[in-house]
Parts: structure tokens; sequence; C-alpha cells
């Protein structure tokens, strides 16, 4: 729903993008197509008041990152052109980490971490391509980018996921999978063409 909160919001701001049909479509069909990729891991619990209260938190996690994503990009409309993309980067994953550090201590998390060669390895490959790559990528894509098109980090992710799982750990490939891609992908290229 991250696309759909972005372009939203955008579209309410003062020099927004406007919400065009092509890329509401756009939208809507990218959004099937990754319902379509991961309808069987969709399971409602017996009560569904948890699955509901996940639902309504995914939400206002995503509400939270258009709002500053759409913030950061008219800033940097705004400031200077030469501002590095990698200091407000290193920035936002430095008072991002301290609230989480924050929040975690007070909820006692450290007696929960366990660290060996695994745990390392996920944590190294988290910080050089999550963080410092991905996360760099994506400040720099809202510098130079429109937001609709920025917004589709959201759809494009789960379909390298499986193409990996696939090269990489050898999963099961199927059709549904390349019928959900292809929709992903058509959508994607609606939303980009307005």
């Amino acid at each position: 729903m991250s696309p759909f909160w972005m372009v939203g919001i955008d579209a309410l701001t003062a020099h927004g993008e406007p919400i065009t049909g092509r890329r509401a479509a756009g939208l809507i069909i990218g959004f099937c197509g990754i319902v379509l990729l991961v309808w069987p891991e969709i399971h409602v619990s017996a009560s569904g008041r948890a699955f509901l209260g996940g639902v309504m938190a995914a939400q206002l996690a995503c509400f939270g990152w258009a709002l500053g994503s759409t913030y950061s990009r008219r800033r940097g409309h705004t400031a200077a052109r030469d501002e590095s993309v990698l200091v407000t980067a290193a920035f936002e994953m430095l008072f991002g980490g301290l609230f989480l550090m924050t929040i975690g201590t007070m909820r006692g998390e450290a007696a929960w971490l366990t660290f060996n060669a695994r745990t390392a390895a996920a944590l190294v490959y988290l910080i050089v391509f999550g963080a410092i790559g991905g996360f760099t990528a994506y400040a720099y894509a809202l510098k130079h980018l429109p937001i609709a098109t920025v917004s589709l980090y959201a759809y494009v992710n789960p379909v390298i996921a499986v193409a990996l799982g696939t090269l990489i750990l050898k999963e099961a490939f199927n059709a549904r999978l390349g019928i959900a891609a292809a929709v992903v992908l058509i959508g994607m290229a609606l939303v980009r063409e307005t």
C-alpha cells in the first residue's frame, strides 16, 4: 500500500504531482500483481483481531514513510541542491537507530540478542546492501525522480526477491509467480509513463 500513500500524499501537497487515471490504474494493477504473488501466504487468524491490528500498524507505518518521503522530497527542492545524499541517509539511519535502540532497551529486548556467524553475516548484508546501498539509492531517487516512480520500489522488491530465490536458492518458480511478476511490471510501466 506504500505507493498509494506516497502518490496520494504527494498529490495533496502544494506542488505535488496529480493522480491521473493511468497512474491510478497502474498502482491498482501493480497491487493486484503483489496480491497474486503472496496469495498463498496470506492467512487470517481465527479471531481476526491480531490480523486487523497488523494491517492497521502496517498502514500507519506506510503513512509515516510516505509522509517522511514527501517531506524529504519537498525539502530537497528548497534546500541546497548539493546536499549530500549519503549524509542525509546517514543522519536518518542514525536517528532512526537511536530511537529503535531506546524503545528496544525500554522493552528489555537486549536479553533476546544472539550473535553467531549466520546473524553476523545477515547484519553485514543489511548494513551494506540495505542501509548503505538501498537507502542511499532511495534518497537519491527521491531527490531526482517523480515520487510516483520512486514509490514503485514497493512493487519491484518482491519480484526481485522471487527472482533471487529462484536463481540462488533454487526455490520453485511456477506459472502463478510468472503471471504475478508480469502483472506487477505492467502496473509499474503504466505508472512510469504518466
